[in-house]
């Protein structure tokens, strides 16, 4: 597995330091701009922060597809068919080393939230929030993985990208057409978006429907990397070259 780790990290030097540099480039803006005479409040720092740490989150998530990429070559994917574990361990490596940044990007993240916090009183604390767009990025990949293993990533990208239009038309129709009198007034929407941004929690996405989807990330990633294994060989047989 060393060896594998070692070979993507060589090959994708490129994309992963793009990813570092992307990642601490949003981490790094809070505190310039969340902690000054002109700092938002309130909800407004929520949706900031909800912003600008859930982009490095999101980072990790497109440059997946061009670790894929990668190795997209009949003769590499032979190859691991050919080694033992070969293609478990291609595959792990890559699952591995999405999963490490995601953790890595959280810490740091943690990190620069306690820094602000020590700057400001005012800063709250974003943990549970950044909990929650770690869990959805991670469930993200966990159903992205196995399209581009099956079909490649230029095909798996296009699937993936149907699916979030698909979601997309979805919200778009409920939202033009279904009865929105719950959500109430406008300033009713911002006190709800801020108890909730404000309220997540690891204790408290047990107690709700989308916590409990957010945690199914983390078993449904291993499946996915079970999948990503047995669609392997299929996706390599439908590679150009």
């Amino acid at each position: 597995m060393l060896g594998y780790l070692y070979k993507e990290i060589k090959t994708n030097k490129l994309i992963l330091g793009v990813m570092l540099g992307l990642m601490l480039f949003f981490n790094l803006f809070l505190p310039t701009t969340a902690t000054g005479d002109d700092k938002p409040e309130g909800v407004l720092f929520y949706v900031f922060f909800f912003i600008m740490s859930g982009s490095s989150f999101l980072v990790i998530g497109m440059c997946a597809s061009g670790l894929v990429q990668t190795d997209e070559r009949k003769k590499w994917g032979y190859y691991n068919a050919a080694a033992p574990h070969g293609i478990k361990l291609q595959v792990g490596s890559i699952y591995i080393i999405i999963l490490a940044a995601l953790v890595c990007c959280f810490c740091f993240s943690s990190v620069m939230n306690i820094i602000m916090r020590k700057m400001s009183s005012d800063v709250p604390d974003v943990t549970g929030m950044m909990i929650a767009i770690a869990l959805l990025v991670l469930l993200l990949r966990a159903i992205e993985l196995p399209f581009f293993y099956a079909f490649g990533s230029k095909v798996g990208g296009l699937v993936k990208a149907l699916l979030l239009f698909a979601v997309i038309f979805i919200a778009a129709l409920y939202f033009l057409f279904a009865d929105l009198s719950w959500l109430g007034s406008q300033d009713d929407v911002m006190e709800k978006i801020f108890k909730f941004l404000s309220g997540i929690s690891l204790k408290g996405l047990w107690k709700s429907i989308f916590g409990k989807i957010l945690i199914s990330a983390v078993p449904l990633y291993a499946v996915s990397y079970y999948i990503s294994t047995k669609v392997y060989l299929k996706g390599v047989e439908r590679l150009e070259k």
